[in-house]
């Protein structure tokens, strides 16, 4: 068992080396982006990047998950690019379709927008890149599953180093608007499908088989409640800020998120690399005791993330804007939002495997309603700190409700007590330490929680999950 820890570990070491990659350079850029934009303007950015992001979902539509588990089903090769190819054609034609349809529509989706009519045909042009990356984003999965882990690595990097350097120069050369930024996405996703060269081609040879398109559907469908109420929870909440308030303040909330995006340095390895593991371990002899000590170990990892990102933002905001820097105090909750959004994937492997995604659906449907719901109610007495805790107790009654239906499934051996203590006392630090900052006490006060924490990792004893391990 060892040894298929070691192996998720290796490749999760390349993942997050790419999302470290990724990130630094997403954190480099975003001081010169909060430089040229105003905080109205970076929230505009953020709406339409919240729209294409929904409009991705139904493009999508379940095929991720549905083509992961055909892919490894199916033994033959040729069948399983047949799956690949169908699954591009797909996505592709949605793509499209949603593209008329938005055009055709026109400034009547203004007033659902919340932005100006002079700002729409930005949001017309980054539809470009819904086109584009439903045929890189796929290539990229692909790869992944395939365990060409290097070439995920250095596409996804190459990807957003390119989108850095031209964003960076047409806002300096041609314009200080997000204009730059969205032809700097489609010129840099355009160059990253040239470069996978005669494999992209292989991939866009599209298929049209009734049969294989029924079968993913089937698979995948059910599964688009899921996304679209992961799109209510994690970005609805902008629309919600710009009708009850301004765009200014939605950019002060997008800023305070894409800081606490920080977190996924420490997720987005394991979660890249998760799912083609998961699959292989099911039926693996030592299989549910590798998901007890997998649980608990990323889960803990993930708590120490948040903690430190938490005790470091009064230092890290200092590199924006002033007009941007009252965001530092949200990202220590919406960091610990972000994992648990991150944790339920890894906690519904026993709903995957038995195909009960209806199940997860219904769950993420009923916590989306409730996310709204508290939004509305909670912004008008506390303003952004409304929409942050709506989003923490969204996401962890996610956590919950799907651990729970995926034991029925594929019981995990897991001392859940052990773990709901962690979570209460990282509740409790993140709290300390943000009390701390926004009352102004000297940073060395820090210190304080941070013992009381290191204090409940040691009551908790995480050192004994690595008892046992074998090296096969």
């Amino acid at each position: 068992m060892l040894a298929q820890l070691k192996r998720l570990a290796g490749d999760s070491f390349l993942y997050a080396l790419m999302s470290v990659s990724t990130k630094l350079i997403a954190f480099v850029m975003f001081p010169i982006y909060t430089h040229y934009l105003l905080p109205s303007e970076y929230g505009v950015l953020g709406i339409i990047d919240g729209t294409v992001a929904i409009l991705s979902y139904f493009v999508i539509f379940g095929t991720d998950t549905a083509l992961a588990f055909y892919y490894f089903e199916e033994k033959d090769q040729d069948k399983k690019l047949q799956y690949v190819q169908n699954v591009m054609a797909f996505r592709l034609l949605v793509a499209l379709v949603i593209t008329v349809i938005v055009l055709l529509a026109g400034n009547n989706l203004v007033p659902w927008l919340n932005i100006g009519s002079s700002l729409m045909p930005f949001f017309y042009l980054s539809l470009m890149t819904l086109v584009l990356d439903s045929i890189n984003i796929l290539a990229l999965t692909v790869y992944r599953y395939e365990m060409r882990t290097l070439r995920v690595v250095l596409l996804t990097v190459a990807k957003m180093l390119f989108i850095a350097i031209l964003s960076y120069i047409l806002l300096i050369y041609w314009s200080e608007s997000i204009g730059s930024i969205i032809w700097g996405r489609i010129i840099s996703i355009t160059i990253v499908i040239l470069l996978s060269g005669r494999q992209m081609l292989k991939y866009l040879r599209l298929r049209f088989d009734k049969d294989i398109w029924m079968k993913v559907l089937k698979y995948g469908a059910p599964l688009v409640p899921a996304s679209l109420s992961f799109w209510v929870m994690g970005t609805s909440n902008r629309y919600i800020i710009a009708t009850m308030d301004s765009t200014t303040s939605v950019g002060i909330y997008v800023a305070a998120f894409q800081f606490a995006t920080m977190i996924s340095l420490l997720t987005y390895g394991i979660q890249m690399a998760w799912r083609p593991y998961s699959m292989q371990m099911k039926d693996h002899p030592d299989g549910k005791v590798f998901f007890s000590k997998a649980y608990t170990i990323i889960f803990t990892v993930g708590m120490v993330g948040i903690v430190a990102v938490t005790s470091v933002m009064p230092l890290v905001i200092l590199m924006l804007d002033p007009k941007y820097q009252a965001s530092y105090q949200y990202v220590g909750f919406l960091s610990l939002a972000s994992f648990l959004n991150f944790f339920y994937i890894i906690v519904s492997s026993g709903l995957l495997f038995a195909k009960k995604t209806k199940s997860i659906s219904g769950i993420l449907v009923l916590a989306a309603l409730l996310n709204i719901a508290l939004n509305i109610v909670m912004y008008i007495p506390f303003g952004l700190w409304g929409i942050v805790i709506s989003n923490v107790i969204a996401y962890l009654l996610t956590c919950i409700l799907v651990f729970f239906q995926s034991q029925k499934y594929y019981h995990v051996p897991i001392q859940t007590g052990k773990m709901l203590f962690l979570f209460i006392q990282s509740v409790i630090t993140i709290s300390a330490m943000v009390y701390l900052q926004v009352h102004d006490f000297a940073g060395w006060y820090q210190i304080f929680p941070w013992l009381y924490f290191i204090a409940t990792l040691a009551i908790c004893r995480i050192d004994l999950v690595f008892k046992g391990l074998k090296t096969k």
